[in-house]
């Protein structure tokens, strides 16, 4: 997912709970939308009821903002750099990027902007690109599968949502790094109605793996251990 500094801190006012009877035919979702899928059991599965889970639920509605704008049937061509194409329909969305998949682009898709196939194939848990890339379209879908990235990105980042928000974006060279894509997501965080304030650390597993399995029910970053971040790191790296 790399770097887009589109919506900046001025974006910030964009964020307006606008109801879907109001947005004619627009697939873009509200706020509470987001947030309801990315709690919901079978799609995100983030428990809010904690400060922890409540922060990470509304680091997500944020990073879903600056990806995509809450539109489902984001694609992006990111060698081209021209922003979010109007698409009509999931079916329309799905064969659009399977066109230019199959032409060597590298496209980033849906409400988290999953980039390039082998994100695809792993976030997802899809037997096959084609597959993927319809999920990539069903919000439920999608939401599961950028919790699970981003999950996996916290565990490599020492819990420390900022540190993860830059290497979702750009990579895990780019962890730890204030870009305008991080400042930016922590102000579209920050502007939310009813937002938890940021919690900085998260609860570091033994092991990390790349793409670890979530539960259903909750993601295991959000068990309520708070550790310093810089502690952990020397812990971890005498870990065997």
């Amino acid at each position: 997912m790399p770097a887009r500094d589109a919506f900046t801190a001025a974006a910030v006012t964009a964020l307006v709970v606008v109801p879907l009877a109001a947005q004619a035919a627009s697939p873009v979702l509200t706020v509470a939308e987001v947030r309801d899928l990315i709690t919901r059991p079978d799609c995100g599965g983030i428990d809010a009821g904690t400060p922890e889970g409540a922060a990470l639920r509304d680091r997500m509605v944020a990073k879903f903002r600056q990806e995509s704008g809450f539109n489902p049937l984001a694609v992006r061509v990111e060698d081209e750099n021209r922003g979010i194409m109007d698409l009509a329909s999931k079916d329309a969305a799905a064969a659009e990027a399977m066109r230019r998949i199959e032409r060597g682009q590298t496209l980033g898709l849906g409400l988290g902007q999953v980039t390039g196939t082998r994100n695809l194939l792993a976030d997802f848990g899809a037997a096959s690109v084609a597959d993927a890339v319809r999920l990539a379209f069903q919000p439920c879908a999608a939401v599961r599968a950028s919790v699970r990235h981003y999950a996996a990105d916290l565990r490599h980042a020492m819990r420390v949502m900022d540190c993860a928000s830059a290497a979702y974006n750009a990579g895990p060279a780019r962890t730890c790094q204030d870009t305008g894509y991080v400042r930016s997501v922590r102000a579209l965080q920050a502007a939310l109605p009813s937002a938890v304030p940021d919690v900085a650390t998260f609860p570091l597993p033994r092991r990390s793996t790349r793409r670890p399995p979530v539960p259903a029910s909750t993601v295991e970053v959000l068990l309520p251990v708070p550790v310093d971040p810089v502690s952990a790191a020397i812990t971890a790296e005498g870990t065997p």
